[in-house]
């Protein structure tokens, strides 16, 4: 894992389902800069980002712990990420992103150190896109793995599967259709572990969603009757500067409510 968190996770990943451009509130132009995410905070755990000329991500502080640093270069075909310093006792290592011939994640194998072992381990991931560009099919390590359906440019429906090919979830995804989406896209329900939203920000899953998340809802023989719902706050160049998540269990009357910020670079 590499968010610190699992509200982390939630509201990173969170920030594929929200594009690749400052983005603007439909109703809002005023603004046509073109911005990059500084950083991001939530409940005080801040990752920061930097970046080479071209804009690539190049470093992420703040997503392990204070003291640790994910260094990221860039050849064809490939990226890597390595953890400086790397952890002692456990956790990840380094990571390698195969690309396909358009520029798309199709593997990430992540080099950890479990809990109490000496032992390295590699867990991968792997994703599948359709002929128009779009993620739909995410395949964990176990086997299990997830599909993603789309409408209107939306992901309306993600199905996750056991490894024997079981439905166990389903997440029913509604968007605001009336906001073009912003740099950073919510897809906590995916399972992707993503330590940057920044990486779909430069296209590395496919084509970006139409809209921004509005709310997700699971039901099925695990995770089910979660809803998490959304609302956001803008900046004046149109990007979220705030989301406000609300996550509610089935049978509980009160949610678990965090906010994450956002910072950017635009020109």
């Amino acid at each position: 894992m590499l968010l610190r968190s699992t509200t982390l996770r939630l509201l990173s990943l969170a920030l594929l389902l929200l594009t690749t451009e400052a983005c603007k509130k439909t109703t809002d132009a005023v603004s046509t800069r073109k911005c990059l995410v500084r950083s991001y905070d939530v409940s005080g755990a801040g990752i920061t980002h930097d970046y080479n000329v071209g804009g690539q991500l190049i470093k992420l502080t703040g997503a392990l712990s204070v003291s640790q640093v994910q260094e990221y270069t860039y050849s064809p075909g490939q990226i890597t990420m390595r953890v400086n310093p790397a952890p002692v006792k456990d956790g990840t290592l380094s990571a390698t992103y195969l690309l396909n011939s358009a520029g798309y994640i199709t593997k990430i194998a992540r080099v950890l150190r479990p809990y109490g072992s000496t032992t390295l381990t590699t867990y991968s991931q792997f994703f599948e896109y359709n002929t128009d560009g779009y993620l739909t099919k995410i395949t964990f390590d176990d086997g299990t793995y997830r599909t993603l359906e789309y409408a209107n440019g939306n992901n309306t429906v993600t199905k996750e599967y056991t490894s024997s090919g079981v439905l166990r979830t389903t997440y029913t995804n509604t968007f605001y259709e009336d906001k073009t989406p912003p740099i950073s896209p919510i897809t906590d329900f995916l399972g992707i572990n993503i330590e940057s939203p920044s990486f779909y920000a430069a296209g590395l899953f496919g084509q970006s969603v139409k809209n921004p998340l509005k709310q997700s809802i699971s039901a099925g023989t695990y995770n089910n009757g979660v809803t998490i719902s959304y609302t956001y706050a803008y900046d004046a160049d149109g990007n979220i500067a705030s989301a406000l998540q609300t996550y509610l269990l089935k049978g509980n009357a009160t949610p678990t409510v965090s906010t994450i910020n956002y910072t950017y670079l635009c020109q």
